[in-house]
Order: C-alpha cells, then structure tokens, then sequence
C-alpha cells in the first residue's frame, strides 16, 4: 500500500467502533450473516404465476418446468440480488421447511409438513429421489432440509443485506423483515442499542470509504470483482457520532438515506406498474377486467406504440412485429397498458395478465399519480445525493481534502 493510502487507512481504522460493535449476529468476532444453501435451487426457489386466493399460490418450478399450487405460509419471498439501498421485487419465493422454536429454527417434522402442507409435501415429495442425492444430507430422513440451512435466525426481521461479490459495494435494508436470501448475500442485524444508527451505517456501508477499504483488504477475482464477506467486513471502522458536531452530520447523512429510499422505492412501484396503484381501487370493490399477453419472442425492453384501430373502434397497443396487437376501447386504457408494458423484459413463449379498470375516469386518476411520482423521483436524483452522503461521511470521519482526493484518486484507478 503506498505511503499516502496507509494514512489515509490509518485515520480510518482510528474509529473506536467497527461494524462487528454493532452487529447482532451470534457468531463471535463477526458482523456478516451468509445465507443458507438449499443445495437444489431449482426446486426450493420457485417463480411465482399468481395468487390463488389468500391461502395459496400458483407457482412454476425451474426444475421441471411445471406448474404448481402450493399453502402461501410456506413460501417467503426471495432474493439473489441485494441491490443499492433498496432490494428489487422479484417473483421469486422460497420454500421455506423450517418453524420457529424457543428462538431458534428448526425443520419441520415430516408429519406435521404432511399435514399442514399436503400441497407444498407432494411437490417436495415428487422430487424426493433428487433432494437425496444431494452431497450435502447425510441423514436421509432429513431429505427435504436445506443442504446448509445457514443464519435462519438473520432471515426475519429488519436487516442489511450485503451482496457478496460485486465490484463496488451493494447494500440495501430489508425493512419490514420480509425478504430470504441465498448464500451470496449476507444478512447484518443492528444490535438494540445501536438501532437509530441502521440508516448510518447503510450509508456508511454504501460509501466511498467501505470500497476504498475493502479493495486494501479483500480479494480482487476476475472482471474487478470483490468479496464484500464477513472475513474483509467485520473490522469496518463504523464512525458513530461522539459529539454534538458528528451528532448533526450523522442526522444529515440519516435524513438524505431517507430520502433515497423514498426515491428508491417510488422507482419501484412505478417500475411495477400498476400493481401498487390498483390496490386501493380493487380494496374499495372497483370493477376490473383483465387482458392476458402471450409474447412470440423475447423483449429486453418493450417499447409499445399506441395507434388507433383502423375501423375506429379503439386504440391498439402494438408490441413489436412478432406480437399480436392488444386492442383496447379508448385512448386513456391504451396509454395505460402502454405504461405497464414499457421497459419491461419478457421471454418467449412468457404470458402475461394486465388488470384494467373498467372505468376511464379511474384509468385517468391512476395515470395521474404515476406521472406525479415520476416527478418526485426527478429532483435531486438518488445520485446526487449519494455524491452528498459521501461527503458528509468524510466529514464525519475527519477526512481533510487532501484525504478525501487519496480516496478518490485511488477508486478511479479500477
């Protein structure tokens, strides 16, 4: 390391706390939970299809390619990616065989699985012959336990989630303890007394300084690629504020990752359109029809042009030449599909249920609040106030400019 990156470094580590001070986890002298290995992704994850009702799901499997219904209670929504800030919604869900005990986890006893999950048993089951021949499960009457059921406890609850190998760093905050993740994140759980610091070290972790620290202590792999793992963290000096002036600093940091994940999660929900803006209508009992979309060839990015029908009927939504046009009876429900279809991925062969309201007049309400959220997402951009959160997390760790330029000469370099 030269000269003037090890003071720099030196200033760093000069912090009386580090991120394994603050973490939760059970593991002595360490910070970072890895997630469990199921050792069969292919059957334990599945692709959601629909909800049945409230009591089930429609599931498709990666394994055989075939479609199941299976007891909601089971399945936990799942991740690969931890994402910036906030982790993206995917239609991944884990089946999840464990039950809580006298705070721990354990593995629900065949019988009781059998009984009050005959659905999730049989799909299990049917694929009995494979589970077994995992390397991983010695004892063959644990066959349908994951092959290394890993920090169960990290799952629920608010948690950071860390992703494990990236070329920058990539952390996010799991809220409202809903999200299960595999073994290339890892899971930090904040200890009760450092709980109003969440939001500081989530901006701390996605900082200039964690990369400039990281890429001095960790493996670089191929492509520039690090290993952001408990082994390279849990010495992370975590600047927690010690006087009035660093309280203010902290409190500004914590108001500005507010405001990104605001952003963040508004991006979101206007990416997903129009799941989250249906909501309130359908819960008042407003009328819905839907439109179910077969695509022909994969799209990276829809791009639908809205033209009106030839006889003058309606509009059409057009897709792409490969694909049928979707025709619907007035401008407004056009550009409403037209929303909910643009920059989407889709895959050959993949179908697709748009809900529609009946009423133009709540079409045009709800098109309204897109375009408004649209607009709060603009100014100032998630960017731009991660430039901010940089610099004021210098400050916090006493970095003059002469520091502060060591650092971002060094992460240009890569």
């Amino acid at each position: 390391m030269p000269t003037i990156e090890l003071e720099v470094f030196k200033k760093l580590i000069k912090s009386s706390f580090t991120l394994s001070t603050v973490s939760k986890t059970q593991k002595t002298e360490s910070a970072l939970s890895e997630g469990s290995s199921t050792g069969a992704k292919k059957i334990y994850v599945l692709e959601k299809v629909a909800d049945v009702n409230e009591n089930y799901v429609l599931v498709k499997s990666r394994y055989d390619n075939n479609q199941y219904k299976i007891e909601r209670t089971l399945l936990k929504q799942y991740i690969e990616d931890a994402g910036k800030w906030y982790s993206k919604s995917t239609n991944e869900l884990l089946i999840f065989p464990y039950r809580k005990s006298n705070e721990t986890y354990e593995l629900i006893p065949e019988t009781e699985l059998q009984n009050n999950y005959p659905l999730g048993w049989d799909y299990l089951n049917s694929k009995k012959d494979t589970l077994l021949k995992r390397k991983d499960i010695r004892n063959k009457a644990l066959w349908y336990a994951y092959s290394a059921p890993r920090s169960l406890d990290c799952y629920e609850g608010e948690k950071i989630l860390v992703q494990g190998f990236s070329v920058y760093s990539s952390v996010s905050i799991d809220l409202d303890g809903s999200l299960f993740f595999g073994p290339d994140i890892y899971g930090l759980r904040i200890k009760e007394e450092y709980k109003d610091k969440t939001l500081l070290v989530l901006a701390i972790l996605n900082s200039h300084i964690t990369n400039f620290y990281v890429w001095h202590v960790g493996v670089v792999h191929g492509s520039g690629y690090y290993k952001f793992e408990d082994r390279f963290l849990k010495q992370l000096p975590i600047r927690l504020p010690q006087t009035l002036e660093e309280q203010a600093l902290a409190d500004e940091i914590t108001n500005k990752v507010k405001q990104i994940l605001d952003k963040v999660k508004l991006e979101q929900k206007t990416e997903n359109f129009p799941d989250e803006y249906i909501k309130e209508y359908r819960s008042k009992g407003e009328e819905f029809y839907s439109i179910k979309i077969s695509f022909n060839s994969n799209h990276k990015a829809i791009e639908p042009a809205v033209e009106r029908d030839i006889e003058g009927r309606g509009y059409n939504i057009v897709i792409g030449k490969k694909e049928k046009p979707v025709f619907v009876e007035s401008k407004v429900k056009a550009d409403y599909v037209s929303a909910a279809l643009k920059g989407k991925r889709a895959k050959k062969d993949e179908k697709r249920q748009i809900l529609i309201p009946k009423s133009d007049a709540i079409v045009e309400e709800i098109l309204k609040k897109l375009e408004e959220d649209k607009a709060r997402m603009k100014s100032p951009s998630v960017a731009e106030l991660e430039v901010e959160i940089n610099e004021l997390v210098y400050k916090l760790y006493g970095l003059n400019e002469e520091d502060v330029k060591v650092i971002e000469d060094f992460l240009r370099r890569f």
